[in-house]
């Protein structure tokens, strides 16, 4: 979700995206013009914003014009002074060049010049670090997840364990009661036998 940046009018910073500084012209800059209200308004309505990913600048009284810079997009930066008045007062511009483009950016009349330019050559330096190293990290997800896929693919089938014959069971024994006193014998094989309870003779099988 975006979100209002430093408290800037008309400035949204995108997810993830943080301000590092936010520099105005120089106060000294509307001196010459100090009777008349539109310098002052000028200068209160421009900001330079740096943030983490890009290079903003804002300006206009009545109608805000808007441009940024994406640092991959930033070929040069170079700051320096105007004249010697300038650099006696520490005023100065930072020119911003960019590819496929005729006009730089021109960051005018700030304090301290140089520090602001080296301060952009140090952020572009952390973004293009950072964008390195998530390229990396996607890159060893993707190995990671190729390779845990290939481990979790399913092998041939086992093959099917040979029938085994079932065991023969063996044929169950007749149970046998004597004739004369209902005694109860298991006999196996056809045959005449005699109770040994009662002494009668009885005969199995055929």
């Amino acid at each position: 979700m975006a979100q209002t940046g430093a408290g800037i009018p008309g400035l949204r910073l995108r997810e993830g995206e943080r301000v590092i500084f936010v520099a105005r012209p120089h106060v000294l800059s509307i001196i010459p013009w100090a009777i008349f209200i539109i310098p002052y308004l000028r200068w209160k309505s421009w900001y330079n914003v740096l943030t983490n990913q890009r290079i903003i600048q804002m300006y206009g009284i009545f109608m805000k014009q808007h441009r940024a810079i994406e640092f991959d997009k930033v070929t040069d930066v170079a700051g320096g002074y105007t004249g010697l008045i300038a650099r006696l007062f520490g005023i100065g511009n930072v020119q911003i060049e960019t590819a496929g483009s005729s006009q730089p950016m021109l960051l005018g009349y700030l304090p301290r010049p140089m520090e602001h330019a080296d301060q952009i050559m140090h952020e572009m330096e952390q973004h293009k670090k950072e964008v390195e190293e998530e390229k990396m990290r996607k890159m060893a997800e993707m190995v990671a997840q190729s390779q845990g896929g290939a481990a979790a693919a399913p092998g041939p089938a086992p093959a099917a364990a040979p029938l085994q014959p079932e065991p023969l069971q063996p044929e169950p024994a007749n149970q046998v009661k004597c004739p004369s006193c209902g005694q109860a014998y298991t006999i196996t094989q056809p045959g005449n036998y005699s109770c040994k309870q009662c002494g009668a003779k009885f005969k199995v099988g055929e």
